[in-house]
């Protein structure tokens, strides 16, 4: 039951998050009419703008926020006047074409300012785990390990069962004692 728990707020916290991708992209597609496929690049530097203002220059989550979301304003107040705004009357192709290299030059725009390299972003979420019906649920969600591994119990001196990020569940269990 306890893995049961764990699994349902897992997938309800990954589907709210593939909603408002998917919210985004219909919103942007009936208003324009034009797939974005700059949009996910748009949401990166959007992060790592908050990044750089929070482990960079060292400002609060609010502000960093507060100042990341004047920017990206101004950033795509930018691209629509610059970029987007010329091509009306264009073939939709032409705008989708638009687009992909829109998202190309952000992605060289982030990999130019702060690397390739993999960055822990600055913790704001209280890191508490929470005991819902025996299940651990951490309050940033997940608790991840340096292997890039999260656990669903932390507590316990018993056998755990190590969920990959990247793959899924796996079929081994553990003993790691603390």
């Amino acid at each position: 039951m306890d893995q049961f728990i764990q699994l349902l707020f897992t997938g309800l916290t990954n589907g709210a998050i593939y909603a408002l991708v998917a919210l985004g992209f219909v919103l942007i597609y009936k208003s324009t009419e034009v797939i974005n496929f700059a949009q996910g690049e748009l949401l990166l530097v959007g992060a790592y703008l908050t990044f750089g203002l929070m482990a960079d220059f060292g400002l609060a989550w609010p502000l960093g926020v507060l100042i990341t979301l004047v920017l990206a304003a101004v950033l795509g107040v930018i691209i629509e006047r610059l970029v987007l705004r010329p091509l009306i009357g264009e073939p939709i192709i032409s705008v989708i074409m638009v687009t992909i290299g829109l998202s190309s030059l952000l992605r060289a725009f982030v990999s130019g300012i702060w690397g390739t390299a993999p960055r822990s972003f600055p913790a704001f979420i209280p890191s508490t785990t929470l005991r819902i019906l025996g299940a651990a649920v951490p309050g940033d969600r997940f608790q991840f390990e340096r292997e890039g591994y999260f656990v669903v119990d932390r507590d316990s001196r018993r056998d755990r069962l190590v969920f990959n990020r990247t793959v899924g569940l796996r079929d081994t269990w553990t003993s790691q004692s603390h």
